[in-house]
């Protein structure tokens, strides 16, 4: 269950990581569950199911990287490519040096420190419900919105970024704060999911495959039922990302992020109602 809704949460800005640790908390299943290894340990389908999914412009990303470095002087669609790299690279970079000086804090915050899971709940439901209203009034601020990724700037690309920083707060979304600020900065929906995902994929790929080291490492203190349930967590999440992925991109060619934001509003709201009527 656990793996699908990773699958669904991932590239839907609904947030994943929000999801996985309340989603145990809430049908009082193991801690272990909800904890920052095993979240990290079902990225693994989910950055399967981009590599899969993207894997001819990845593959042509990749022979770009190699053709410039050859002869510094890209022209035409190499060009273009070429700038889009730039784009992904440079976004990629604040959320990466901010991960290596939170991480360790957040982990602990979330994994040992808040053992209520009323609190777990409140702190999940606040940035649930505050990027929910967002969503919803999107259109309110969000103008001239028809950039490709190509078209971004070096200082755009940053701010980009940076704001993918804040999915270290669980409840936020990834997706969902690089969707919004890749629209503010000029990019149409699509564009700015499909920048999401690329930028998303070095820091995933970094992240899971830690976690897949400290897994294989520790794996002779789990049992055999343990190891199966992240084998089959990460399977299904990555069967229900490629689902995801292209269900996300056909739904905002023509529609905006209201549909999410009242989601986003309505699981807050329900965190909070678990809480006071308990």
């Amino acid at each position: 269950m656990l793996g699908i809704v990773q699958g669904l949460t991932e590239f839907i800005p609904v947030s994943s990581s929000g999801h996985l640790y309340v989603l145990p908390k809430i049908f009082s299943s193991s801690q272990f569950l909800s904890s920052t290894s095993f979240i990290l340990f079902l990225h693994l389908g989910t950055l399967l199911a981009l590599l899969i999914y993207y894997r001819v412009l990845i593959i042509k990303y990749i022979k770009v990287v190699f053709r410039y470095l050859k002869n510094r002087n890209p022209v035409g669609e190499d060009k273009k490519d070429t700038v889009i790299v730039r784009n992904i690279l440079i976004a990629t970079i604040p959320a990466g040096l901010i991960g290596l000086i939170v991480d360790k804090f957040l982990t602990n915050i979330y994994d040992n420190q808040i053992t209520d899971k009323n609190i777990a709940f409140i702190i999940v439901a606040i940035p649930m419900i505050i990027m929910g209203l967002l969503f919803i009034f999107e259109k309110s601020f969000i103008r001239n919105n028809k950039k490709s990724i190509e078209e971004l700037d070096i200082k755009k690309s940053t701010y980009v970024g940076l704001s993918q920083a804040l999915a270290f707060i669980r409840g936020t979304s990834r997706s969902g704060v690089t969707l919004l600020t890749g629209q503010l900065n000029g990019l149409s929906r699509v564009s700015a999911a499909e920048f999401s995902f690329f930028i998303s994929i070095p820091i995933i790929t970094a992240s899971s495959l830690y976690e897949t080291f400290q897994f294989l490492k520790d794996s002779s203190d789990f049992s055999k039922d343990l190891i199966l349930a992240y084998l089959l967590g990460a399977i299904a999440s990555f069967v229900v990302g490629l689902f995801a992925i292209d269900f996300l991109l056909k739904f905002l060619k023509n529609r905006s992020l209201a549909f999410f934001g009242y989601y986003r509003v309505y699981f807050g709201v329900f965190l909070i109602f678990l809480v006071i009527f308990k």
